[in-house]
């Protein structure tokens, strides 16, 4: 059993798939090359592979965000930039946390077409966006919104914790009681080409 000790952990197990689907993703010499190409989507995510929160953080169109990437590379700033196809939240379904405790499947979700770390922050300031599901109840609710890829990833990271392997192999350590931050729309999208993508798993942070 291991914990996820910080974000740029997570970033380096999702760069190799290892932790589900997520966005396709550049850095700044391979986003530069596409741009000139013409072969990015509309909009772009820009966000920071150390966690911190920057000015530049957040979704564009593709040409602000190259823009920003150019002020990020003038600046020095650019080593840690991340860019990605935008989510279109205009498709979001569900979007929320899921865990296993000692008491079953525990969901917090919402159905609010919203940047998540928005709705964290309404949450916390109003309480009005925020459902949530225990046991049976966030099993259906899950399996209604996730395609069964999705589904079966959800349910190969929270298994971890329950022994010493897991259905990759020896390739990913077991997590302990991780928390997954994840998004579903009524569309494929990401590097794997399922509905769902996986934001964020952490144990310890």
């Amino acid at each position: 059993m291991r914990h996820v000790e910080s974000k740029s952990e997570f970033y380096a197990l999702s760069r190799r798939l290892l932790v589900g689907n997520r966005l396709r993703q550049w850095k700044w010499e391979q986003f530069l090359d596409l741009y000139e190409q013409g072969l990015l989507p509309p909009i772009i995510g820009i966000r920071f592979s150390d966690g911190l929160r920057r000015p530049a953080t957040g979704l564009y169109p593709l040409a602000k965000a190259y823009t920003f990437g150019k002020t990020l590379a003038d600046e020095g700033l650019v080593s840690n930039a991340l860019f990605d196809e935008g989510a279109p939240h205009e498709y979001l379904t569900l979007q929320g946390e899921i865990m296993a405790s000692d008491h079953g499947l525990e969901l917090r979700y919402s159905h609010a077409q919203i940047h998540q770390r928005m709705l964290w922050l309404e949450e916390a300031t109003n309480g009005t966006l925020i459902s949530h599901a225990h046991g049976l109840r966030a099993s259906m609710l899950l399996q209604k919104y996730l395609d069964p890829a999705s589904w079966d990833t959800v349910n190969d990271i929270l298994s971890c914790q329950l022994g010493v392997e897991n259905t990759w192999g020896n390739e990913v350590a077991n997590f302990e009681y991780p928390i997954i931050e994840f998004s579903t729309f009524s569309r494929p999208l990401g590097e794997l080409g399922t509905n769902t993508l996986i934001w964020e798993i952490r144990t310890k942070y």
